[in-house]
């Protein structure tokens, strides 16, 4: 059996028919009330998704002069779309979820949109004499488009098909991409050479550290600089910082194979799957983080209290004459 064709295929599969329950669960009513209502923040989001990000990922390869078949790995992380996940995440700390799931389908659109252009731009930019690669234009359409109907579908299906169906249907699609992505990872593993080249470069594992506390650092100073309310400023971190590994690795796939030599393509999908793995322990390190504050932060005020009471009772017993 060809491992990495199943590898491919299967998660090309598995995550069009994500974007396909995630048409089905989308309110385009309430999409469009919440874009009216918060121009700034989704700007805000679309900047620091596909100008600030790409730009840090270009530094950051001339910083750490990485790999030429890396380099491209990270530009096309940088400009991939946020993940479903990103709206969990805003949920998880108290962010406003509404505005987290509209900023994730805005930006998921524009960037199915524009992502070609600026990989594009990006590669015109790291251009090396010793690597011939084509702009993958065409490549990156396909898969693409094939998404951004997917979703559409989903939408169409919502609109058409009873509330029972829907939720039927969506438990069934959930098992679908539950099994879908456990097979893809069964694939990964079987593929020698994509687990030998995911973990066999330390200066990579910097690089995007890098990248992704960079890139994290630089949105949230700009939020408290413009002094965007912790519950807006939430979704747009989740949604900047919070990319979609799927559309990475499915255009990533589709896209290197049909432009670069067999071993270059496995190190181009090896780079994206780690860069994957990263991002979640980052993100996870960064709820934890969120929850020990909320913690401390509930408990000060019983401490303040505390220590108000303790002090009016010194006043009594001072004046009481003990």
């Amino acid at each position: 059996m060809n491992y990495e064709n199943a590898f491919y295929i299967g998660i090309t599969i598995t995550f069009n028919i994500a974007c396909f329950s995630m048409g089905s669960k989308l309110s385009i009513l309430n999409i469009i009330t919440t874009m009216k209502n918060n121009k700034c923040n989704i700007i805000q989001c679309l900047f620091h998704s596909y100008v600030s990000s790409p730009l840090i990922a270009l530094l950051t390869i001339k910083i750490f002069n990485i790999n030429y078949i890396y380099s491209i790995s990270i530009c096309l992380f940088s400009i991939t779309p946020p993940t479903i996940a990103a709206s969990f995440a805003t949920y998880a700390i108290d962010g406003d979820h509404s505005l987290s799931i509209c900023l994730s389908f805005i930006s998921l659109v524009v960037g199915l949109l524009i992502m070609p252009f600026i990989f594009s731009l990006q590669l015109l930019l790291l251009n090396s004499s010793n690597v011939n690669l084509q702009l993958p234009i065409l490549e990156m359409i396909l898969p693409i488009s094939s998404m951004f109907s997917s979703i559409f579908f989903g939408i169409l299906f919502k609109e058409k098909t009873s509330q029972n169906i829907i939720k039927k249907t969506n438990s069934v699609l959930s098992l679908l991409i539950f099994l879908g992505f456990i097979f893809c990872i069964i694939m990964f593993v079987l593929i020698q050479e994509l687990i030998d080249h995911t973990f066999n470069s330390s200066k990579l594992i910097y690089v995007i550290l890098s990248y992704i506390l960079t890139h994290f650092i630089i949105v949230v100073l700009l939020l408290i600089l413009t002094k965007i309310p912790k519950n807006k400023a939430f979704p747009i971190i989740c949604t900047s910082c919070r990319k979609n590994s799927s559309i990475s690795l499915t255009i990533g796939a589709l896209t290197f194979k049909n432009t670069l030599n067999h071993n270059n393509t496995v190190k181009a999908i090896g780079a994206l799957s780690l860069f994957s793995m990263l991002l979640d322990i980052n993100t996870l390190f960064f709820l934890l983080c969120y929850y020990i504050h909320k913690k401390f932060d509930n408990r000060q005020p019983i401490l303040i209290n505390n220590m108000n009471i303790n002090n009016n009772n010194l006043i009594e017993i001072s004046n009481s004459g003990i």
